[in-house]
């Protein structure tokens, strides 16, 4: 059976791209992606659009110091490390090791990720069947002193099943065949 996917909601898949370490900007623990056909309007309008070329060309990375205001007010998405000391590992890298795909891609080309769509379908699934009843139950969890690691655990469990007798397993879903980059034409 075929069928086309149509994301109206954001889905961490990607568009096929890779993101080079001047396209982006580590600052204050994640990962600033920088709106450059913005930051190039605007410093078209003023004198600093030579510096900031100037430095793109020589830069194997951008230097804080000089760009920093750009990933406070330029950024198009902000994604955050797992941990703090994230940030210091990555400026120890060479630049050649922080281009970031912005797509699943495999040998064959771009696909799309069994796990993207099975995300989205357990959550509309658990959504769809979830009670007020249930939300009474996290509340209470959340009003002792202690508060539990995973307070929605159990309802999800008993609306999912547990892992080995999940209710979605009749969703059996699998990565895409390679699919051909469509862009647009340049007429």
């Amino acid at each position: 059976m075929r069928y086309q996917v149509t994301c109206l909601t954001p889905t961490l898949v990607g568009d096929g791209q890779k993101l080079s370490p001047i396209d982006y900007m580590v600052w204050k623990n994640q990962v600033n992606v920088l709106d450059q056909r913005r930051i190039f309007k605007l410093l078209a309008k003023g004198p600093r659009l030579d510096g900031y070329l100037a430095q793109v060309k020589k830069a194997e990375k951008l230097d804080f110091a000089n760009w920093g205001g750009f990933a406070q007010n330029f950024a198009g998405r902000r994604i955050a490390f797992e941990h703090e000391t994230m940030t210091a590992i990555w400026e120890r890298q060479q630049a050649e090791n922080l281009f970031i795909p912005t797509f699943a891609t495999g040998p064959s080309g771009q696909y799309l990720p069994a796990s993207a769509l099975r995300g989205a379908l357990h959550t509309a699934y658990l959504f769809s069947r979830w009670t007020e009843g249930m939300w009474k139950l996290i509340e209470e969890k959340m009003q002792g002193d202690r508060i539990p690691r995973r307070p929605a655990e159990a309802a999800e469990h008993a609306i999912l099943g547990d892992s080995g007798h999940s209710r979605l397993r009749s969703f059996a879903i699998a990565d895409s065949a390679p699919a051909a980059l469509n862009r647009p034409s340049s007429t």
